[in-house]
């Protein structure tokens, strides 16, 4: 209402009081059903994020001991990659004729499958 120019209530200030004890109680509860909710999810959370934390752990492991044997594993092939191509050239030097016929017929059959794959 208003008189004057000046608003004026038309209810008493008891109302009002009253309702902000009720916005104020509801808040409060509101607060506190938070506060229960996260106290009740906090050790499943604590749960999960040490059972995520085992299984990195886990992985890591795992690897990391794949990648160790994949290192050795390239140094066997490595060293008898190099042993292979160190026979090979010992061989070729105590048997140039024979190398240089086999790798004559080996050149011919290779063309030949080769043709033979083209359709020729």
């Amino acid at each position: 209402m208003e008189l004057n120019g000046k608003a004026t209530s038309t209810g008493t200030s008891g109302d009002s009081s009253r309702s902000l004890d009720q916005i104020d109680s509801a808040r409060t509860a509101a607060h506190n059903t938070v506060d229960k909710i996260a106290d009740a999810a906090r050790p499943a959370v604590d749960r999960l994020a040490s059972g995520a934390h085992r299984s990195v752990d886990k992985i890591s492991g795992f690897a990391g001991t794949a990648a160790q044997t994949f290192i050795q594993r390239k140094e066997k092939v490595s060293v008898a990659g190099a042993e292979l191509v160190e026979d090979c050239r010992d061989y070729v030097k105590a048997n140039p004729l024979t190398s240089v016929g086999i790798a004559a017929a080996a050149g011919f059959i290779i063309s030949r499958l080769l043709a033979f794959r083209s359709g020729r």
